[in-house]
């Protein structure tokens, strides 16, 4: 688990920059390092919300070309393998009434999550901080501190809008994707549709009645523990370590007691079957109201700096 920089003091393209830079460390090991090279069909790169985004976007991230590495240039292979958790793939968060999409997740699967709505998102009001980067200030992008608002809907920061998922030589990373009945749950089901159509073995779980990353939050719960080994058990596939039926690579909902799982369709994967084209549309439109509510909260910002310096030195005097 790299530390790797973090927004808003690091913001885009800090945060995939570490994580590539931890992924050649483990392909070609510099100088003093303990371990040897690890072959990156061993790899499995897997990571949470935010992290199955920038997972997503690491393995974006290779031009098939390659990188300068201490002294030497390097090739930047494809993992063994993706595993996702909730991935934060769509950054404006788009399934929702602000863009458009009244039957979107972000709205209708409140009642099961705790992570804010993109409404209330939209209308917060942050005070102005040292602890922003400077240049994202600048840029208008207090909408979400990763990026600035003109690069949300770049592939590398929202993957669900890369054109394609095959390597330069036609291959094909396998993935794993878990969510629940979440406010992100219909960008994590799309994001699999889009892998789905575009031939990469899919295994994907929805858990019903489940929040963003519960398999951490309410990590005592036996869905939990299921999810963890259905993990590792796709890590053993994708690793070459145990072969894998063909009746593995599906999409399962499964009950969140009793881990009864039922088949899904594919189709089901393509939320109301939105065509690509909407849904950029979509990520185009609330990123476009986002900024203009910005532009309005920024002065509700300033407002609460001086409010907030006010009781300081009412307090200190």
């Amino acid at each position: 688990m790299p530390r790797y920089r973090l927004a808003p003091q690091s913001p885009f393209p800090g945060p995939l920059v570490g994580a590539l830079i931890s992924y050649l460390y483990l392909l070609y090991p510099p100088p003093g390092a303990l371990h040897g090279p690890i072959a990156a069909e061993k790899l499995v790169l897997v990571g949470d919300s935010a992290g199955g985004g920038l997972s997503l976007a690491l393995h974006l991230s290779r031009s098939g070309g390659k990188v300068r590495w201490h002294g030497r240039d390097v090739a930047v292979p494809l993992p063994g393998g993706v595993a996702l958790i909730s991935p934060w793939v769509d950054v404006p968060r788009s399934f929702s009434e602000t863009s458009g999409f009244a039957a979107g997740s972000e709205d209708s699967c409140g009642v099961y999550d705790y992570i804010p709505s993109t409404r209330h998102s939209a209308a917060t009001a942050y005070a102005e901080s040292p602890a922003w980067n400077a240049d994202i200030r600048k840029q208008r992008a207090a909408t979400q501190p990763y990026a600035p608002d003109r690069l949300l809907t770049h592939p590398l920061v929202s993957p669900l809008l890369a054109e394609s998922w095959v390597g330069g030589q036609g291959q094909k990373v396998p993935v794993w994707l878990c969510v629940g009945d979440e406010r992100l749950r219909d960008q994590g089901l799309y994001m699999g549709h889009r892998l789905y159509t575009a031939g990469i073995k899919l295994r994907a779980e929805v858990y019903t009645a489940m929040p963003h990353v519960f398999q951490a939050v309410v990590g005592h719960l036996k869905a939990a523990d299921a999810s963890w080994a259905s993990m590792a058990k796709f890590v053993r596939h994708a690793t070459g370590a145990q072969a894998a039926g063909a009746d593995y690579w599906r999409v399962e909902r499964i009950h969140p007691k009793t881990l009864e799982a039922k088949q899904m369709s594919e189709s089901e994967l393509q939320v109301g079957g939105l065509e690509f084209g909407k849904v950029r549309e979509m990520m185009e439109t609330i990123v476009q109201r986002y900024g203009e509510r910005a532009e309005e909260g920024t002065g509700k910002g300033r407002d609460v700096a001086e409010a907030a310096e006010a009781a300081v030195t009412v307090a200190t005097m």
